[in-house]
């Protein structure tokens, strides 16, 4: 099981190296799609360093490098997917070891569904986040 991560990013400076490293470390992850939506921070500068880091990382833009919206963002990185697996990671969320362990052992035991929904757990950065 191979799967596409589509991260649309925005501003995310603060949080997307451990996202995107968090995607990194996982055995099933064949691709990291990062969608830049015309960031003004040092987002696009930390993607570029991943791309040339690691050849799983790709990073697109919106025609004419416009922000066009989280919703766009996720649309353009399915069109770009190449996984027959896509799954969704905000900037500034991350995901943690086995991460797929039990999405892969459902679709292996049926082959009639289409995708999963998982529970989350939340995590706050600091104080000010929790609030």
């Amino acid at each position: 099981m191979k799967v596409s991560i589509v991260i649309p990013v925005f501003n995310a400076e603060r949080f997307l190296e451990k996202a995107i490293d968090s995607c990194l470390c996982l055995p099933e992850t064949g691709e990291v799609i990062l969608v830049d939506d015309k960031s003004t921070d040092k987002s696009v500068e930390i993607a570029e360093k991943y791309v040339q880091k690691d050849k799983r990382v790709k990073l697109f833009f919106h025609p004419n490098k416009e922000n066009r919206g989280t919703g766009a963002s996720r649309n353009l990185g399915i069109v770009k997917a190449s996984c027959e697996f896509v799954s969704f990671l905000d900037n500034d969320d991350f995901y943690l070891p086995n991460r797929f362990t039990r999405t892969k052992e459902v679709f292996e035991a049926n082959n009639d569904i289409d995708g999963v929904y998982e529970a989350i757990g939340t995590y706050a950065y600091d104080k000010e986040s929790l609030e």
